[in-house]
């Protein structure tokens, strides 16, 4: 018997923590990037198929119809027409029977639950703030044992109407009896139709902070007994003060305003994601259990256009550099991972992007996620190069010399009048060459043939892009990255026969480089140590970091916990770290690095990188400097 009772004893922490709501952030499908608000019953159960059987073995668990599934499609109706929600007796929002006809004999949305359910799915919708103006033109009974008959007209504050939605929705008294009646009536509805998750909209950010509002709604959930997850939007120009003020009722709150596929849109986020990671709001207390920053969804695959009256048409305007970078930040931010794009039209690189093994774990696992602006990173934009016919090609010669990077492997550098103006590493096509007094000695056929390498540590090769521009890629056998140094000093691709012009960068750009290049960290469970850099500019940038100033920036920002690296040996001249390192997009393993950490990145491109090190003071210490 006391054997029993230490393992209860034991287990029961166990236990309340698997029931602690959003331990994670929350990962799932939402209908809106790609269907807007006229999305049908059969549309969003085929959906939520295909996340069921593509994207739930990864943790992607909950399909969200967003808004409007109560708005009827007819003539004059839009996103911002007031006059066409279909709503019950008692005003609350009833699905649009039209389009979902499993919904009538008052059944509502329980039946799409069910099926959602049956699939190993959990059920979400998305509702706006307070009360439909249709229910107080109306002015529909609230429902409740109450010490008096209430309407809409008593409850709502016509006068704090939702800022983008202004004819529609108005907040309601949460102070009266009334009004919190009437929220709880609507959550009540909800739990009875199967619902897991909740976005409630038009209650966060600089022109809708509500925080009565959420708190309210927040107390309903948990009156209802239900485990819903609740997420607030829309975010607009949304703080870490303003966060605080709502992040112990809810469990996600979005950061930002709607994300949709533009570049623009993408590099904002940044300084959002930057800031509220220095916060420390990042898997803070939230509705019984931890609350999320919300970078809003993922625009990727086959979208339709904000607000728009019809369903998915296009592709995703992101290049595929630019979605590996926004699911690069949203891992390391950890926010939240919601799917936008239409799963009926999904190709398998949007899949395998959403379920890349590295970036789930990030996501998933990782902490002392930051930011990190350090001294000891280097920045080195590349020179962009250009191509060229080779008789028209005056001002960029170049020659191979024996190598300054590493060691004695050769090196072909460009010059401007005869002076150097950089140089990368040459790897001749045969294996027998020599390099004396920067002349060739040639044994044999092809040897002033090679790959132009940008770095020994970070193998990334110039490579033909299009017929007048060269880019910078992972090496291979591609013919495309062979070039031929001819006697006139001439570099020429053996594909196009057009010869490289290097474009000098000046000073204002090299400025420019530094300022947009973002490099962030995070601690794995495991033992991992993740670094991720993003290049912001439209050109190719170099990127080289001492792994010795990541660890320092990242532990000076955090509390040292027992067992961490000692902060003495940090800067002691005797100790070295080693560390094995993997690519994550590429999948590339790059083998062992010594401290500095290399890497060429695509415009607007990133690179992520997991590591395992070790730091040595010979012959006196040595140690793991992350294991758990």
């Amino acid at each position: 018997m006391e054997i029993l009772g230490f393992l209860i004893l034991c287990c029961c922490p166990l236990l309340v923590a698997s029931q602690q709501r959003a331990n994670m952030p929350p990962r799932g499908w939402n209908s809106y990037d790609s269907y807007s608000w006229i999305i049908s019953e059969e549309q969003f159960l085929q959906n939520a198929k295909l996340v069921s059987e593509k994207l739930l073995p990864f943790g992607y668990e909950y399909v969200v119809l967003d808004f409007l599934w109560y708005r009827k499609v007819e003539s004059g109706a839009s996103v911002l027409a007031a006059g066409f929600d279909n709503i019950d007796e008692w005003g609350r929002p009833i699905p649009d029977p039209m389009r979902w006809p499993s919904s009538i004999d008052g059944q509502g949305l329980k039946p799409v639950a069910d099926q959602v359910h049956a699939l190993g799915l959990k059920f979400g919708i998305h509702v706006m703030r307070g009360i439909s103006t249709q229910a107080v033109n109306v002015n529909t009974v609230v429902l409740g044992n109450l010490s008096r008959t209430w309407r809409a007209r008593d409850i709502a504050l016509q006068d704090e109407v939702c800022s983008w939605m202004p004819q529609c929705f108005a907040r309601v008294d949460e102070s009266a009896e009334g009004g919190k009646a009437f929220i709880q009536s609507l959550y009540d509805q909800y739990v009875s139709w199967g619902v897991d998750f909740v976005k409630h909209d038009c209650v966060f950010g600089s022109q809708d902070l509500s925080v009565e509002e959420v708190k309210t709604v927040s107390e309903a959930i948990v009156a209802t007994g239900r485990p819903i997850l609740y997420s607030i939007s829309p975010g607009v120009k949304a703080n870490p003060h303003m966060a605080r003020l709502v992040s112990g009722f809810v469990n996600m709150y979005r950061i930002t305003g709607d994300d949709w596929d533009r570049w623009d849109h993408l590099q904002s986020h940044f300084d959002v994601a930057r800031d509220f990671a220095a916060a420390g709001l990042i898997g803070a207390p939230g509705l019984l259990g931890l609350s999320w920053p919300d970078m809003d969804m993922l625009p990727f695959g086959f979208l339709t256009d904000p607000g728009a009256n019809h369903g998915p048409y296009r592709f995703s305007k992101l290049t595929l550099e630019e979605q590996k970078s926004q699911l690069t930040l949203w891992a390391m931010v950890r926010s939240p991972l919601f799917f936008g794009g239409d799963m009926i039209n999904v190709d398998e690189q949007t899949i395998d992007l959403l379920t890349n093994e590295v970036v789930l774990d990030i996501n998933g696992n990782s902490y002392l996620n930051m930011e990190v602006r350090n001294s000891k990173i280097e920045y080195d934009h590349m020179p962009s190069i250009g191509l060229h016919d080779c008789e028209n090609v005056t001002i960029t010669q170049w020659m191979l010399r024996n190598g300054s990077q590493s060691g004695n492997i050769p090196e072909i550098c460009w010059t401007h009048e005869e002076l150097v103006g950089g140089c990368f590493l040459w790897e001749p096509s045969v294996s027998t060459y020599t390099v004396e007094q920067e002349n060739i000695t040639l044994y044999g056929p092809g040897v002033n043939s090679g790959k132009v390498i940008v770095h020994e540590n970070w193998p990334s090769c110039l490579d033909v892009q299009t017929k007048s521009l060269s880019t910078y890629s992972l090496c291979s056998a591609k013919m495309s990255q062979i070039w031929h140094l001819k006697p006139d000093r001439k570099l020429m691709s053996s594909e196009t026969k057009l010869c490289a012009v290097v474009n000098e960068l000046g000073k204002t750009r090299k400025r420019t480089a530094v300022s947009n290049t973002r490099v962030w960290m995070a601690r794995g469970i495991r033992g991992d140590y993740y670094i991720a850099l993003f290049n912001l500019a439209e050109e190719y940038n170099n990127v080289s970091l001492s792994i010795t100033g990541i660890i320092q920036a990242g532990f000076q920002r955090s509390d040292i916990s027992k067992g961490s690296t000692p902060s003495e040996y940090w800067d002691t001249p005797s100790i070295s770290y080693q560390c094995e390192a993997k690519e994550a997009w590429s999948k590339q393993e790059i083998g062992t690095i010594k401290d500095r950490l290399n890497a060429t990145l695509a415009p607007h491109g990133c690179a992520l990188f997991s590591l395992q090190c070790s730091f040595y003071s010979y012959p006196y210490y040595q140690s793991s400097l992350f294991s758990a």
